[in-house]
């Protein structure tokens, strides 16, 4: 089926026809369904059978189907990525204001985690960051703190890639590395000691979610010539409450 110059699967089609007739009705019967959409009353019997088998439709004692929880737990995935940056960005503002230093905001999904805000500092000398990018999560704060909390399994998987040397300070030896994540997960922040930039330093933490997965992270960035032990210690500080208080505006409760 070609619709738009697209290819369609048209099972696919039909069953996310039926979806989104709920949006204008709580409940629904299999012949008013199959009326709304144009399909006969068996085909749209099956098509709510394998729904509700995947828990995308419930059905109703009256014997009407509405839409089933599946749904809310996916739109709370989508939720969950979409605030995280309305919620964090007057935060991370904040924290740019106070040390005049620049803050990346990332966001870890489907295996991958990206930029996707940047508070300027107007003495910012960071160059390899913008919105939009991959971050590498082996040689970075955020992604170091994104890194330490994955599940298992895919942490594994991502000390078995390549890991890409940036400078002499990028660790690339897997081993060493996940003696360093143990570390950060101890800790609960991250620091990127001119690791993917020679001359830039930066410190990260996790940002959580109401059921306290680390969704993403962020971090505070700056020269190495304005970050003293002391400084480092108080950024350190600083960023892990604000860490916290964005998880908490997500719902952590932890």
């Amino acid at each position: 089926m070609i619709k738009n110059n697209k290819v369609i699967v048209q099972s696919v089609d039909r069953a996310l026809s039926i979806l989104q007739v709920f949006s204008n009705h709580e409940e629904l019967g299999v012949t008013e369904i199959s009326k709304l959409i144009g399909l006969n009353k068996s085909t749209t019997y099956g098509l709510l059978n394998t729904l509700f088998e995947k828990g995308y439709v419930d059905k109703r004692p009256n014997g009407k189907y509405c839409l089933g929880l599946k749904l809310l737990e996916l739109g709370q995935h989508v939720q969950n990525r979409l605030d995280v940056r309305t919620v964090a960005r007057p935060f991370l503002e904040e924290l740019c204001e106070k040390y005049d230093e620049t803050i990346h905001l990332v966001i870890f999904n489907r295996g991958e985690a990206y930029y996707v805000d940047k508070v300027e500092s107007a003495r910012s000398i960071v160059n390899i960051t913008q919105v939009g990018k991959r971050v590498a999560l082996h040689a970075s704060s955020v992604g170091k703190a994104i890194l330490a909390y994955m599940p298992e399994e895919q942490q594994e998987a991502e000390l078995t890639k390549p890991l890409k040397q940036y400078t002499p300070n990028t660790i690339t030896d897997p081993e060493k590395l996940r003696e360093h994540i143990e570390l950060v997960k101890e800790k609960g922040y991250a620091l990127d000691m001119e690791e993917i930039e020679l001359g830039v330093r930066c410190i990260g933490a996790p940002i959580r979610n109401y059921t306290g997965e680390v969704i993403g992270a962020f971090s505070c960035s700056a020269p190495s010539t304005r970050v003293s032990s002391e400084k480092l210690t108080e950024i350190i500080e600083a960023v892990k409450a604000t860490a916290l208080t964005i998880s908490r505006n997500l719902g952590y409760k932890g």
